[in-house]
Order: C-alpha cells, then sequence, then structure tokens
C-alpha cells in the first residue's frame, strides 16, 4: 500500500516564464557559446553518363561502395541576441524548471514533516499548497492593444498587463480540445478584472467557467483545476495491490532512482520496497531501504507520458502466506494466476513462431499487428546507455513504451548488425519476455545507426560546453556562499579580529 505524492514537470514547466531582463543577462554571459546547425551545401558534380532509365539505387546495393559518412550539417555560433532569443528563452525555462521542481521537493518534504503523524499526510499536504486566487483575479486590465487577437497572443497579454503568469489550457484534454490559434475578440474590454477577461475568453470559446488557484512556491502564477487540472502537484494512493498492480501503474510504474543507497542500487518502487523487513523472509540478505509507515527520502524520477518526481510512503506490506482458507476472493486470484502463467507460455510460443516467420520473410510485423489487432508502436532511434547530468553517471537509456528495461535494451541490441560499416539491408526480429508486465513482445529492427566521428565530436562539444557551463554555476555558489563575501553583503564587522 503505497501513498504518494507527485510533481509533474510538464505542468511546473508551463509556469515557468523567463523574463526579458533574463534573457538578455544570459545572452551577455554566454555570448559565442549558443550555436545552431546549418546546412552544409553539397559540392556540385558534372552529371554522369549513365543512362536515365538505370535506377538510382543501384550504388547503395553495390557492396563495394562505401556509404556517404561527411556530415550534413555545421555547427556555428549566433552573433544576434534577436536570433539567439528563441533557444535562450527554451534554455532558460528549462533551467528554471528544474529548480523550481528542486525548490518544489524541498517545500513538499518540510511539510510532510509537518504532517507526519498523519497515516497518510501526502493529501493534507497538496491541500497546504493550494491558495486562493482572489487577488490576483481582481487586477485590473484598463485596456488592451487589440480588438482581436488569437487566444495565446491575448493569454500572453493578459499576463503582460497584470504581471501574472496564466497557466491557460491549450491542447487536446480528456474533454475539451482548445486551439491556440482560435481568435479571441477584445474591443470591449476597458476597466475589467482579470477574472471578467478570463470569463469572457471562455465563453468566446464554448467552454465552461474554470476555477482558478495559486499553488505555494509560484508567486504571481494562477493554475485551473476545474473542468481541467493543470495544478502541478498531486497525491494518490494505490491501496493493498500486488506488485504487479503497482507495475501497471502509470506513475508508480515507472518511477526510478539511479543513487546507491546501504551499498545497493535503488532502482524502481517495487525493488526498493521489497527490503522492507516483512518481508525479509524472501531475501534475508537484503539491507531494508524503507519500512512500513516510511517516507523514501529521495524524490524518484518519473519517466514516461506523465514525467516527473515522486514522493512516496509505504504505508502497508503483507508478504505472500498460505490463506486458512479458499474464500471467493483468493478462489478468483488462483484462477487468474493459473491463466496468467498457461496464457503466457501460449504467446511466448506463438510469438515465437511469428518471429521465425519474419525473419523467413513470410510475413511483417505491421501484418502480424493488424491480423492479431495489436498495437504496432516505433520507438525511434535510442542508445543502449546515456550520461545522465544530474547524477553525472552512465545509466540505461528509456525506451518509449517500454520504460528502463534492461532486458529489453540488450534483445533489441542483439539485433544490431555484425559489421556497422556496411549498409543494413535485412531487418532481423526477436522475442522479449516482459514476465512482470504479463507481457511478449515481438520487437524488430528497422533501422540502425552506428556511432560516428563527426556525431561524436558533435555531442562531445554539447557535453564540454554544458559542463563549463555547470562548472561557472557551481563557482558562483561557492563564492556567494563563502563566509567572507557574506559578511561583505550585509555588512558584518566582527567584534574581535585575529
Amino acid at each position: 500500500d503505497v501513498a504518494w505524492l507527485f510533481i509533474d514537470s510538464d505542468k511546473v514547466y508551463a509556469a515557468i516564464e523567463p523574463s526579458d531582463k533574463q534573457m538578455l543577462s544570459y545572452w551577455r554571459r554566454h555570448k559565442g557559446e549558443i550555436k545552431k546547425l546549418v546546412p552544409i551545401k553539397a559540392a556540385t558534380t558534372k552529371s554522369s553518363t549513365q543512362p536515365k532509365s538505370l535506377p538510382t539505387t543501384t550504388a547503395t546495393t553495390t557492396p563495394s561502395t562505401k556509404p556517404n559518412n561527411k556530415p550534413k550539417f555545421r555547427e556555428v555560433v549566433i552573433t544576434r541576441y534577436s536570433q539567439a532569443k528563441p533557444q535562450i528563452y527554451q534554455i532558460l525555462k528549462q533551467q528554471g524548471t528544474e529548480i523550481k521542481i528542486s525548490e518544489l521537493i524541498a517545500l513538499l518534504q518540510k511539510r510532510l514533516t509537518e504532517f507526519s503523524k498523519q497515516a497518510n499526510p501526502y493529501p493534507a499536504v497538496v491541500k497546504s499548497m493550494l491558495q486562493p486566487a482572489d487577488k490576483l483575479l481582481n487586477r485590473r486590465i484598463s485596456t488592451m492593444p487589440f480588438a482581436s487577437a488569437d487566444l495565446k497572443t491575448v493569454i500572453n497579454q493578459l499576463g503582460e498587463v497584470t504581471g501574472i503568469k496564466i497557466v491557460y489550457p491549450i491542447g487536446k484534454y480528456e474533454k475539451f480540445t482548445i486551439d491556440s490559434d482560435v481568435s479571441i475578440q477584445t474591443s470591449g474590454w476597458k476597466n475589467i478584472t482579470l477574472a471578467k477577461a478570463l470569463e469572457l475568453i471562455g465563453n468566446q470559446i464554448g467552454l465552461p467557467p474554470f476555477k482558478w488557484v495559486c499553488c505555494d512556491g509560484f508567486p504571481e502564477v494562477l493554475f485551473p483545476t476545474e473542468p481541467i487540472n493543470l495544478f502541478p502537484i498531486s497525491s494518490g494512493r494505490s491501496g493493498l495491490v500486488s506488485f504487479e498492480e503497482i507495475a501497471k501503474d502509470e506513475i508508480l510504474g515507472h518511477s526510478y532512482i539511479n543513487v546507491k543507497l546501504h551499498g545497493r542500487h535503488g532502482g524502481d518502487i517495487i525493488s526498493i520496497a521489497s527490503t522492507a523487513k516483512v518481508f525479509s523472509s524472501r531475501r534475508s540478505n537484503r539491507t531494508p531501504l524503507i519500512e512500513i509507515g516510511a517516507d523514501y527520502g529521495l524524490a524518484m524520477y518519473v519517466i514516461d507520458h506523465r514525467r516527473g518526481r515522486l514522493l512516496w510512503r509505504l504505508i502497508d506490506a503483507q508478504p505472500s502466506h498460505i490463506p486458512e482458507q479458499l474464500t471467493a476472493e483468493i478462489r478468483r486470484e488462483v484462477v487468474r494466476d493459473i491463466k496468467i502463467i498457461h496464457g503466457f507460455k501460449k504467446a511466448l510460443k506463438t510469438a515465437k513462431e511469428l518471429v521465425e516467420k519474419i525473419n523467413k520473410g513470410k510475413t511483417t510485423l505491421e501484418k502480424i499487428a493488424n491480423s492479431y489487432k495489436k498495437s504496432l508502436t516505433k520507438t525511434g532511434f535510442f542508445t543502449r546507455k546515456r550520461f545522465d547530468p544530474t547524477f553525472k553517471r552512465i545509466v540505461w537509456s528509456y525506451v518509449p513504451e517500454v520504460g528502463v528495461n534492461v532486458h529489453f535494451i540488450e534483445k533489441a541490441f542483439s539485433l544490431v548488425p555484425d559489421d556497422p560499416d556496411k549498409p543494413a539491408t535485412d531487418k532481423p526480429a526477436t522475442v522479449v519476455e516482459l514476465y512482470r508486465q504479463h507481457k511478449v513482445m515481438l520487437i524488430q529492427r528497422i533501422g540502425y545507426e552506428p556511432v560516428k566521428r563527426e556525431v561524436f565530436d558533435q555531442f562531445g562539444a554539447s557535453l564540454v560546453a554544458s559542463l563549463t557551463m555547470m562548472t561557472r554555476w557551481r563557482e558562483q555558489v561557492l563564492q556567494w556562499f563563502l563566509a567572507e563575501n557574506v559578511a561583505r553583503r550585509v555588512g558584518y564587522i566582527p567584534k574581535f579580529s585575529r
């Protein structure tokens, strides 16, 4: 039984608005470091005497022909602030999001100590973060500089006039689709409150009235909570469920931590919770990382379509045991488990047969998906491992629709060509068994790009630039908190000098 607090990074990102002053300051400090990729013009060559009727793919399939490894782009330093401004905006917005999330984690952990006597303090903590928005909504708008504009422009203008960041829902949601380009009439808006302006916008779009709130830690920011909830913090509780149900949860099942605690790797919630003393009979040699009634001290990362950070508490846990009597509920669980075991074996056998047909060219993955009415997902390119800038270490990559799964990645990379220098024409397939999710997956390599020197140099330069900026920031923080610098800023004069 797990209770949790979730900080949604996308909702925090929407609430961050870098100012012109911040962007200009960043430009002055990092001028010469901001770059863009520009295409390299191909050298013109004389037309070939080869007849036009011959297929153009002949050269690429000839074994003696080497692939073209020349870079298609080159890095150019941006010399104008106006050109660099969009990139600076994104950089500062992302940096601001990371800083704000760190501040929220510290604030939430402090609130948890205030409500620590409650068995599940998390709903109370979220409620304490909610603040009324009446003061902000009552700010007045004298006039608008235009008679009509698109929704995004109107919201931005309202923010400039009032000095408030309005997190207005734009895009597709469960019950509504709000287009940023829809036209909003503002000609009659004179000396009205922000609340009235937002109401008029909703009426023109055809939306029900929104409920607006503020959040501790976000000064001068408005969040909607009804009928669309963009409040950045939420809480929940799993109830007493199996590890399998935890793994399927859209938040708990995709949370990870990449640090070592007591000499062991943290991993996901299941691996951490299973070290509790209540499960000691299963793994007596494990050092407990958490106990019943305790909060896990570190904020975990949630990586999937819901992204953010997670704080959680192990409310209760019960080890598996032989029941005294076979109740109706236990009977249903037993029948379900037996079906899963036999179903998994049958699915695995079928998958192996289908993979054999794919590799022999008798069918395709698309045809199999259509025949069995299954979803077909394309992951895009991913690496075996990646550098995590937060923890400064190499970690396993996240794969869309799969998560961080070492078994899947190892199976996927078993399909790489034997010779990466030769163009790969085959598309081999294999089977991946995901026992915890009760899934058998058919995967097929549809593309492969070996690491090339120019790509290595490009990412290497980017990494060096990022680490350089990070080092400078740390040096500035160190200098800021040095005792003599603090004393100089506050005008402190020691009573006795050594």
